[in-house]
């Protein structure tokens, strides 16, 4: 099979697990934020995100580079399964013991400590989970079995167990009780399927010399996820859970436009990490034209959000959300720059360059931490969305520079900048244009004069616009 149809069977279907899976999720996390209210709703998603930072203490990187040595060594699959797995319990089952440990020291309500417990429980069911195993062999099919049965048993234990403001411990608790299930029904699938069997190893050797390598992903991961959750904890010290909330809302609306972003990066990456090496000229075109196509994507979806921001907020969430709604515009231009930075730190990874990402993610999370520190007690959940933008911008640069230095000269930055900078004052010139009129007349309006200029400096070619025509039409 071809490196290009590879890449696509790989993206149909994550992305028709991630649709279907991260689709009910988000349903199950817009009835939540119902259920619980802005403080319950907050409270939940603090707890996740102690969860998420245990998770990258735990993970160690192994995601990312167990699915690269899978993709270049797959005579190695089972070992690597065992060894790499072995070793996320292990640090788990530790980390998890340490949080119990250090909430019940802690000066805190029962709730707290009951939720921030179920919310830790994710990395127990997160490090049984083989899906770096099935990402590096591109069985991408059996991913997506994992993933509905998380989706399904999370909807199916909310809607049992979550009926008022007082279940916000009972939602934490089905979340990771669903990743475990998940995971379980991943494990054995690829048993019976692709006769990959776990078998629990200690072996410290081993163990240390996967971690010399795989500290450096653990660490660029860690940088990246920090930085988008960290807000959470200035938040939570400077704020009440109600600001949370209102920041929770459209974080979790962001996210889910993160993962469908990361469902093409994922079926890239292993398709890039078998290429390299092999046509370096077709790597790079790979990496060119991917890019250019998720900023030609992404920019529409900052123009809807721009104009249609509070219309989401009130129809997802409620009419009590609809004031995050610079919230949501600033996370969502966060969201465009993560999405490039992840497509160049995939192709950096690829060509086995990951350490030098970390860098780059290091710095984004320095600059967040510092404005986080500023912004926030004065402007809250505000404060907070600036914080992370600012920060993964300046990650953004440098990974870019980084790239530019290892691979090639010819970056997003530099070769079409100038034509989306001119192409966006023109749609920013039209938006002011259209106040009068209705939010989703002036959003049709902004999308035309944006395809308008695309066509005219040569970014979309007539050709395209043809088959688009087609597609339509058929």
């Amino acid at each position: 099979m071809s490196l290009s149809k590879r890449a696509k069977n790989n993206f149909l279907w994550l992305f028709l697990s991630e649709v279907v899976s991260k689709g009910l999720a988000f349903v199950g996390s817009l009835y939540l934020a119902r259920m619980l209210g802005k403080e319950g709703f907050g409270l939940f998603s603090l707890s996740l995100a102690v969860g998420t930072y245990l998770w990258i203490i735990a993970d160690l990187g192994i995601t990312g580079y167990g699915t690269r040595e899978v993709a270049k060594t797959p005579e190695l699959k089972s070992e690597l399964y065992s060894i790499l797995n072995s070793l996320r319990v292990v640090v788990s089952l530790v980390l998890f013991i340490l949080l119990i440990g250090a909430l019940y020291v802690l000066p805190m309500s029962a709730v707290n400590k009951s939720a921030y417990i179920a919310g830790g429980f994710f990395v127990i069911g997160s490090a049984l989970s083989p899906d770096w195993v099935v990402r590096g062999l591109e069985k991408m099919q059996y991913f997506a079995f994992g993933s509905l049965t998380t989706s399904v048993t999370f909807i199916a234990g909310i809607l049992l167990f979550v009926n008022d403001l007082n279940d916000t411990v009972n939602a934490s608790i089905v979340y990771s009780v669903s990743l475990l299930i998940g995971s379980l029904m991943l494990m054995t699938i690829t048993s019976i399927q692709l006769g990959l069997k776990f078998s629990f190893k200690i072996t410290p050797q081993l163990w240390k010399k996967h971690i010399k390598e795989s500290q450096f992903f653990a660490m660029n991961v860690g940088f990246s996820t920090f930085s988008i959750f960290m807000p959470f904890i200035f938040l939570g010290i400077f704020s009440s859970t109600e600001d949370i909330g209102l920041f929770s809302a459209p974080h979790r609306l962001i996210t889910l436009m993160m993962r469908a972003g990361g469902i093409a990066i994922s079926a890239l990456y292993p398709v890039l990490s078998s290429s390299y090496f092999s046509d370096r000229v077709l790597f790079e075109r790979m990496v060119e034209r991917f890019q250019f196509t998720m900023l030609v994507i992404l920019v529409p979806v900052c123009i809807s959000v721009g104009l249609l921001g509070k219309n989401i907020l009130s129809l997802l969430y409620g009419k009590t959300y609809a004031s995050g709604y610079l919230i949501l515009l600033l996370l969502t231009f966060f969201v465009c720059i993560n999405l490039l930075r992840g497509s160049t730190n995939n192709a950096l990874a690829s060509a086995g360059f990951h350490r030098p990402c970390m860098v780059a993610s290091g710095y984004g999370l320095v600059v967040t931490l510092g404005a986080s520190f500023v912004l926030i007690p004065g402007l809250a959940s505000t404060g907070a969305a600036i914080s992370v933008l600012v920060g993964e911008l300046v990650a953004f640069i440098f990974t870019t520079r980084i790239y530019s230095a290892n691979i090639s000269c010819r970056t997003i930055i530099n070769t079409m900048s100038a034509k989306v900078v001119i192409t966006g004052s023109l749609i920013v010139i039209a938006d002011l244009s259209l106040r009068g009129f209705s939010s989703l007349a002036g959003c049709l309006v902004c999308i035309c004069i944006y395809c308008a200029a695309l066509y005219r400096f040569g970014l979309i070619q007539a050709d395209t616009l043809i088959s688009i025509k087609k597609t339509i039409r058929a």
